[in-house]
């Protein structure tokens, strides 16, 4: 079983991102006083480290990263893509310990490209489940 397109990634984000925002506006427009507040809303750096590599005559993806930031703890993202044929795959995985799963289908419309995916994500502290649909146009 030779591993084929090994894939490694680094990702830094929101290096000294900052959000500033008055509420002056919104507050004149609904009350008389138009006092407002100036807001400095600092985001969290983030780290993430990824990869990827792809088994059996690459149908097999495996993929995982570890994700990390100055207000939260680690999170763990994990998932496998096996394609049953070259436009229909199956997906599953685990993200920071909800359960994951999907489908996806390529197909040619008048010379396009298109790609239908559903994923699905078990409830994280009560919030629901998630039914995901996208629709994609490649190129």
């Amino acid at each position: 079983m030779p591993v084929r397109d090994i894939q490694a990634g680094l990702s830094v984000r929101n290096l000294t991102s900052l959000y500033r925002w008055n509420s002056e506006k919104y507050l004149y427009k609904y009350t008389s006083s138009g006092v407002g507040t100036e807001q400095k809303d600092e985001i969290p750096l983030e780290v993430a480290l990824g990869g990827s590599a792809r088994f059996f005559d690459r149908k097999l993806l495996l993929a995982s990263d570890l994700v990390t930031n100055e207000k939260q703890g680690l999170a763990y993202h994990g998932g496998a893509e096996y394609l049953l044929r070259r436009e229909f795959a199956l997906r599953a995985g685990i993200s920071d310990g909800r359960l994951t799963a999907g489908t996806g289908y390529l197909f040619k419309f008048t010379g396009k490209t298109l790609a239908i995916d559903y994923a699905f994500s078990t409830d994280k502290v009560d919030e629901g489940s998630e039914h995901i649909f996208s629709f994609d146009l490649l190129f």
